[in-house]
């Protein structure tokens, strides 16, 4: 069935849509509406002149506003000056079902298994997707790579089904030997939420291939990555310091900050800040200034690095700063008042027994200031980082309001400021209890003070002595 499943793919990908590698030009304009639940519907219309793969002129016509972009290849596409709001919904609900219907067939691999089945309520439809999509992905939602994709007895594209989102296509042209839906309409969790209808379907004109050049006031902008585009790969990352006095609030909420990788893999803020978040500008400064933070390896396509953009997303909540589901490791990554410190403590003696080290346990929480300026540290004193991290395994224990862990902390030592640092041997055995103020150098922590105290306590038995300065 996979083999059969994979033909029937195959075949769809060169019968359906008018955008391939070897469909001659055309010129498109189509009518569309949308609504979101409980709000009005808008209009417009998109046009759209096409050469061949990444070489298009795209303008879409909402009342007034009249935006137009273009591609000349893979990296370059140019867009006027100033920001247009809607083109990432058009985008996706519009032009992608219209002009691209199977462009996450790429995705379906001849080393996947694939499964054929009957379309609900219309039998003569078959409907084909992988088998267990999720063992193929990390971490990305299938719904963005594997759909449901179902076909018509000629093998013509009919819907495109994911968890929430269901796209019927009829009403079809012909352009080139290939099906190219009229009539497109796209359903969110059971609600209309655009449709679409082609006015305009013809062969690109000789004297319209002038307008594929960009307008003089046309930018660069970065590479859009599309759902099926690999994702930046996340080197570096540093969670808000929240002010003490909005943790205190209550204020929290998700932010989402839209920026552009460099080619090097820095982040620059690019445009608008998406929040639900109660705590307005000073949530969203600690933010911003955490996105700046981030880096990725660089962006390459066929080689060269480019710039993408992409969005950053953090959520806040009471506690300050909620990390993100944890990765390779188990051992927490930020201050977690849900977490087991004697379970951690008990994996991290076993980590520590097999590389030769001790146990650092950091002791604070994601409301503290201070917590967040250590975090930075080891970031900006890359040396200092690495005496760490070769000769201890780092262990984050939270003290809150939501959970002290006293019955934990109280083995080791009475703590009174935070971030306060518990130094153990490879069995759990206290060599150390370390306030961190005689550590601090302005705003930061002094380095030459830092590496003396890791020195002082890595794995050396003459050095073996507790106590609290």
């Amino acid at each position: 069935m996979t083999a059969k499943a994979h033909a029937l793919l195959d075949r769809a990908v060169r019968i359906n849509g008018p955008s391939v590698e070897s469909a001659p030009p055309w010129h498109l304009k189509a009518d569309f509406q949308w609504q979101t639940p409980g709000q009005s519907i808008g209009s417009g219309t998109i046009e759209q002149w096409w050469k061949g793969p990444y070489q298009w002129r795209r303008t879409y016509t909402l009342g007034k506003t009249v935006w137009t972009e273009w591609s000349v290849d893979r990296t370059h596409q140019y867009q006027p000056p100033g920001v247009f709001i809607s083109r990432a919904f058009l985008e996706l609900r519009i032009a992608t079902p219209l002009i691209t219907p199977l462009y996450q067939a790429k995705n379906f691999l001849p080393e996947y298994s694939m499964q054929m089945q009957p379309m609900e309520n219309a039998p003569d439809m078959t409907c084909i997707s992988i088998v267990d999509p999720s063992r193929y992905i990390d971490k990305i939602d299938p719904d963005f790579l594997f759909p449901k994709y179902c076909l018509d007895k000629r093998g013509v594209l009919r819907g495109v089904v994911t968890s929430n989102t269901l796209v019927t296509f009829a009403d079809f042209a012909i352009l080139d030997k290939r099906a190219v839906a009229k009539t497109v309409d796209v359903f969110v969790d059971g609600h209309k939420v655009s449709e679409s209808k082609i006015s305009l379907l013809e062969p690109l004109a000789p004297a319209d291939q002038a307008l594929l050049q960009p307008s003089p006031d046309a930018g660069l902008q970065p590479v859009n990555l599309t759902a099926s585009d690999p994702r930046p790969v996340l080197i570096h990352s540093e969670k808000p310091i929240i002010p003490a006095n909005m943790v205190i609030a209550g204020a929290g909420g998700p932010i989402s900050i839209a920026v552009i990788i460099a080619k090097d893999g820095k982040v620059r803020p690019s445009g608008p800040v998406m929040m639900s978040a109660q705590g307005g500008v000073g949530l969203i400064g600690a933010a911003m200034d955490a996105a700046k933070s981030f880096r990725y390896q660089p962006y390459l396509i066929d080689g060269q690095p480019v710039e993408v953009a992409w969005n950053i997303g953090f959520s806040v909540g009471r506690n300050g700063y909620e990390p993100p589901p944890l990765g390779e490791s188990d051992k927490p990554t930020g201050y977690d008042p849900k977490r087991d410190p004697d379970a951690d403590l008990k994996a991290a003696e076993i980590e520590a027994q097999q590389a030769h080290k001790h146990i650092i346990l950091e002791v604070g929480g994601d409301w503290c200031i201070w917590c967040g300026y250590m975090d930075r540290f080891f970031v900006d004193h890359p040396d200092v980082d690495a005496l760490l991290k070769a000769n201890y395994v780092v262990v984050k224990v939270n003290w809150s309001q939501e959970n002290h862990n006293n019955t934990f902390l109280t083995k080791y030592a009475f703590v009174t400021n935070f971030p306060f640092l518990i130094v153990l041997d490879e069995n759990g055995k206290l060599l150390q209890a370390q306030r961190t103020n005689v550590l601090e150098k302005g705003t930061s922590y002094d380095p030459d003070k830092m590496k003396d105290f890791l020195n002082k306590w890595k794995v050396d038995p003459a050095q073996n002595r507790a106590g609290i300065p």
